[in-house]
């Protein structure tokens, strides 16, 4: 069985066509029928602008090369307010098991440096709900969380903290729909419903979809539409390559659904993991005070390896 060959978090049949997705570098099914907004795009008029957020994909395992941020990134993002991630897996020096093959995924202490070279580390949300937050266990998980918190990071995405509020009126949400292993401690989509508040902006941020593949598949468009009538925005994670980032409309206004932010960075030299999107939203109010999003305005991005074996995360122009 497959489960005993590597561990992912499909059945045997998705595990295959996650392979192949892998190898293929296919551009998937769906294509064609999303309507992707402009990368300057006002979803709601008359908006009295109170923050600038902006969200980052998968932070994925660097493999010992170093990484350092271009400064027109930086510069994109340094009227925000705040930074959200997906920081994906565990730093640790613990070695993986040979057997099954694994796909574990680790950090260097190093990303702690890198990641503050981007944006202040007080003004940083990590979020760690993921389908690598158990490879190495709950000990190696919650003590890679104190090194990030010690460094002046906001963690959250386990189970006693599934969510963070920002400020009284903006709070994140996180959740999985995919764990490689058994785990009792981190934060699930099904929690999510369960964590909103009342007069506040409810972001979610969750792990879902299918890796490897450029477009969502129907189930998830029909999964994300429905859950979108619950919170503000939804802004998605997990598939490691950008996908649409598209708007649904609800009575109350225009609400933002980003199905992937792809990778913000991974030190692999495969095509298909290199790419990832960086998006600034303009919360505030309207005139009765419902909290929506103003403008949103987004770049790709890359993670490329230089000369000199580093990686450098810059926009793509």
């Amino acid at each position: 069985m497959i489960e005993k060959i590597a561990v992912t978090p499909y059945s045997i049949p998705e595990s295959i066509k996650w392979l192949l997705h892998y190898i293929a570098d296919s551009p998937g099914k769906n294509a064609g029928i999303f309507n992707m907004i402009s990368s300057h795009y006002e979803l709601n008029k008359a908006i009295e602008r109170h923050y600038i957020l902006t969200a980052i994909g998968d932070i994925m395992g660097m493999r010992s090369h170093r990484l350092v941020m271009q400064s027109a990134l930086k510069e994109f993002i340094s009227d925000s307010d705040y930074l959200v991630g997906n920081f994906e897996g565990t730093i640790t020096e613990k070695k993986s098991a040979v057997w099954p093959i694994s796909f574990d995924e680790r950090h260097d202490a190093a990303i702690i440096e890198e990641l503050s070279g981007l944006f202040p580390s007080h003004k940083t949300y990590l979020c760690v709900s993921n389908n690598h937050a158990c490879d190495f266990g709950a000990e190696e998980f919650f003590r890679s969380i104190g090194m990030l918190k010690s460094s002046g990071f906001n963690v959250f995405g386990w189970r006693d903290k599934p969510y963070c509020d920002i400020n009284d009126n903006l709070r994140v949400i996180s959740g999985t729909m995919w764990s490689n292993r058994k785990c009792d401690y981190i934060a699930t989509f099904k929690m999510a419903e369960n964590c909103t508040k009342d007069g506040a902006f409810n972001l979610l941020y969750p792990h879902i979809g299918y890796e490897f593949e450029r477009y969502p598949r129907q189930e998830i468009v029909r999964f994300a539409r429905k859950a979108i009538s619950k919170f503000d925005a939804i802004v998605s994670h997990h598939p490691h390559c950008p996908q649409p980032i598209t708007t649904e409309e609800m009575d109350s206004g225009s609400r933002l659904l980003a199905y992937s932010l792809g990778n913000f960075c991974c030190g692999s030299r495969k095509k298909i993991l290199r790419y990832g999107i960086v998006i600034k939203i303009e919360l505030g109010q309207n005139r009765t005070g419902k909290w929506l999003i103003g403008r949103a305005e987004w770049r790709y991005t890359e993670c490329a390896i230089m000369r000199d074996g580093q990686f450098t995360v810059k926009l793509v122009v």
